[in-house]
C-alpha cells in the first residue's frame, strides 16, 4: 500500500513538485517504512493511516486527505475585541480617560503588523489588535510597549466560525430594506449525479434568478459563512447574471496534470457521479506526450454600482472561496468576517489503497493566484474583521453608516 500510494502521488498528484518533488516524497516514503517496521502487527487500517498522515505532514493542501485526516495547516485569527485602536499622528493609539495612549511596539515588533481594520459594535471602522497563528489554541497574549514606558498585556482570543445546521442551501431575506442572500453550498447540478436533489436544484435556480432581480440595488449582502463549497460554476453563473459580463472568473494560474494516472482518476470521478459527459470524455481521452495543460485567467475588474457585502468565516471553503475571489472583482465590494478555510489550491480526485482500503483524496489540477501567493490553510483575509456570529448584524450597521440612511 505504501509503494502504491507513492507511485500514485508521483504520477497523479498535481502538487507533487510544488511540495518538493522526488526528494521530499522519497524521504517521506522511507520514513514511513521505517516507522512501519517499528510497529507491532497486525496493524489496523486506522493506525496505518495515522503513520501515512504523519509522514506526509509537509503537505499543506486542503483537498489532500488520508481517510478523514486532511493535510492542511490551518491558521486562525486571534484578536482582542475589548480595546479599540485608531491611527493617529504618531502611529496607533487607544483612548484612556480621554487621553490618547500610543503604542510603540507589540511583542517587540512594529504595531502595524498586529493592527487589522475591523468593525466595532456600531458597525464603524476601527482597528483591532490581532495575529494570524496556527490553529489549536483558544487564546494567546500580546505585550504592548506604550509611549509612556508602560507595558500592557492583552489577551487575544480565537475568532470562531459559525455552523448553520438546518439552513437551506439557499435562502433570501431582507433586513432594514437590505437584500440578504444566504448560500451554504453549491450542490450536485446534473440529474444523473447520485447526490442530485430536485429541491436543491430548484433553490439554486431561484439563486440565479435573484441576480437579475437585484441589479441596480443600492446594496446587498451575500452571506457565505459556513459555505462548504461545490461546483464553482454556479457562483460564476450568478455573477454573470448580476453583471451581464461573460468573463467573471478570478485571475488564476491553473496547471492541469495530464498523465495517464491523472486522467484515470478523473475518469473514476465521472463514473462514480454517473456524469453524462463520461462518454464524451472517454472519446477525447488519448495518451499524451505533454503532461501538463497550463492556463491563466486575466485580471478582471467588473463595473458595478451596487455595494456588495460578502460575509465569510473559517468554514467558507473550496468552491465558496473561488466565488469570494470572483465577487471581490466587483467595484464596490467588501468582505466582512474572518479568514476563510484556505482550501482552494486544487480539485478533488478519490481512490483507495488496494489492501487497507484507506480512502485517498488529492488534486489532479493545481490552481494558484497569478502572484503565486499560497493562502492554503490561511484563506482569504476579509477587508473588515468581525466575529462570525455577529457579522450579519454588523454588516447591516456598516451599510447604514457608510452607504444608506436607515429607513
Amino acid at each position: 500500500d505504501t509503494d502504491f500510494l507513492f507511485e500514485l502521488l508521483k504520477y497523479g498528484y498535481a502538487a507533487y513538485e510544488y511540495f518538493g518533488g522526488e526528494a521530499a516524497f522519497l524521504a517521506a516514503k522511507e520514513n514511513i517504512k521505517a516507522n512501519l517496521l517499528a510497529e507491532s502487527f497486525p496493524l489496523s487500517a486506522y493506525g496505518f493511516g495515522l503513520i501515512l498522515g504523519e509522514g506526509l505532514n509537509f503537505i499543506n493542501d486542503g483537498h489532500f486527505a488520508i481517510g478523514a485526516s486532511i493535510r492542511v495547516h490551518s491558521k486562525r485569527m486571534y484578536m482582542n475585541e475589548e480595546i479599540t485602536f485608531l491611527p493617529g499622528e504618531h502611529g496607533y493609539y487607544f483612548e484612556e480617560e480621554n487621553c490618547a495612549v500610543y503604542v510603540e511596539a507589540v511583542n517587540g515588533g512594529e504595531p502595524e503588523e498586529y493592527m487589522w481594520p475591523a468593525l466595532n459594535e456600531d458597525g464603524r471602522i476601527v482597528y483591532r489588535l490581532g495575529e494570524l497563528l496556527p490553529a489549536g489554541n483558544k487564546e494567546t497574549s500580546a505585550a504592548l510597549a506604550l509611549a509612556e514606558n508602560g507595558i500592557l498585556t492583552l489577551t487575544l482570543k480565537e475568532m470562531l466560525g459559525s455552523r448553520f445546521f438546518g439552513r437551506n442551501i439557499y435562502e433570501r431575506g431582507e433586513i432594514d430594506g437590505i437584500p440578504v442572500l444566504g448560500v451554504s453550498k453549491f450542490p450536485a447540478w446534473l440529474p444523473d449525479s447520485p447526490d442530485f436533489s430536485r429541491r436543491e436544484h430548484l433553490l439554486m435556480q431561484e439563486f440565479f434568478q435573484s441576480a437579475y432581480e437585484l441589479r441596480g440595488a443600492e446594496a446587498l449582502i451575500m452571506d457565505l459563512r459556513g459555505h462548504s463549497g461545490g461546483d464553482t460554476s454556479q457562483g460564476y453563473s450568478w455573477l454573470r447574471n448580476f453583471t451581464g459580463a461573460f468573463f467573471v472568473k478570478p485571475a488564476h494560474l491553473k496547471a492541469r496534470l495530464l498523465t495517464e494516472t491523472a486522467e484515470k482518476l478523473r475518469l473514476l470521478r465521472l463514473q462514480r457521479g454517473g456524469d453524462p459527459l463520461l462518454e464524451l470524455y472517454e472519446w477525447f481521452h488519448r495518451p499524451r506526450e505533454i503532461a501538463w495543460d497550463v492556463s491563466s485567467g486575466l485580471v478582471n475588474f467588473l463595473e458595478n454600482e451596487t455595494v456588495v457585502v460578502i460575509l465569510t468565516d473559517k468554514y467558507t471553503a473550496s468552491g465558496a472561496e473561488r466565488f469570494v475571489e470572483a465577487l471581490k472583482q466587483l467595484e464596490n465590494s467588501v468582505v466582512i468576517g474572518t479568514n476563510t478555510a484556505g482550501c482552494a489550491m486544487g480539485d478533488s480526485a478519490e481512490t483507495r489503497l488496494p489492501n487497507s482500503q484507506i480512502r485517498i483524496n488529492f488534486g489532479v489540477s493545481l490552481k494558484l493566484p497569478l502572484d503565486l501567493t499560497d493562502y492554503e490553510g490561511r484563506g482569504i483575509l476579509p477587508d473588515l474583521w468581525a466575529p462570525s456570529g455577529q457579522a450579519l448584524d454588523l454588516a447591516v450597521k456598516f451599510i447604514h453608516n457608510y452607504v444608506k440612511e436607515v429607513p
